[in-house]
């Protein structure tokens, strides 16, 4: 279990139920402020309603409930971490539990070595070829790099923010980026996580 060391209680909290249920999940969200929210779930899904409270208001409302083995890192300056929980000791009755991994907050590596090949061409360089292809080395994640976007600034669109930008999935080559003696092509690319954290943007890298 993660050394975090400040412990949050999780009661049930229902219309007119303030007890344990078997067999009932519930999700505890760490929000901002240091107020928690409790969700019932059902089947995996989220229903309708939810409670806030304090800390402080939770222990005083249900000072009998008591997760087992299960805390949340309020002080980390993040405060998107998730706890499904259907174990409490209630009354001396325990039920069993799961914890769910706290949310992905890391981004991907910036993609590096930007180049141009077929023919091999180094950034800045010039080109007769119609066949180059845009070619960046891979990202990496502490999970898993899902995709990359691709932007690319052309004669007609001269700045990033009319570049032209697109999703390419995981590949990191890419042809027809090119249109051979019409100016000065310019690419670069970013690298997305599945949960949709963005690396920060690569060099640029240019062909005429």
């Amino acid at each position: 279990m993660p050394a975090w060391t400040n412990l949050v209680f999780e009661p049930y909290v229902s219309a007119g139920n303030d007890a344990a249920q078997s067999n009932t999940w519930q999700t505890w969200n760490v929000a901002v402020g240091n107020l928690y929210s409790t969700r019932e779930i059902g089947n995996g899904t989220p229903l309708s309603g939810y409670q806030t409270f304090t800390l402080a208001q939770l222990k005083e409302k249900f000072p009998s409930a008591v997760v087992v083995g299960v805390a949340l890192n309020v002080g980390s300056g993040n405060p998107h971490y998730d706890i499904r929980v259907d174990a409490v000791n209630f009354n001396g009755t325990v039920y069993d539990f799961e914890t769910a991994a706290p949310r992905d907050t890391a981004a991907p590596t910036v993609p590096t070595k930007l180049r141009w090949t077929n023919p091999a061409v180094a950034c800045g360089g010039t080109t007769t070829s119609a066949t180059i292809r845009a070619n960046w080395d891979a990202s990496s994640d502490n999970v898993a790099v899902a995709s990359y976007e691709y932007s690319v600034k052309t004669p007609l669109r001269t700045s990033w923010d009319a570049a032209w930008t697109t999703n390419v999935g995981s590949t990191t080559s890419l042809a027809g980026v090119f249109n051979q003696g019409k100016g000065t092509y310019t690419f670069r690319d970013r690298a997305f996580d599945a949960a949709g954290n963005a690396s920060p943007w690569s060099i640029d890298c240019a062909i005429t």
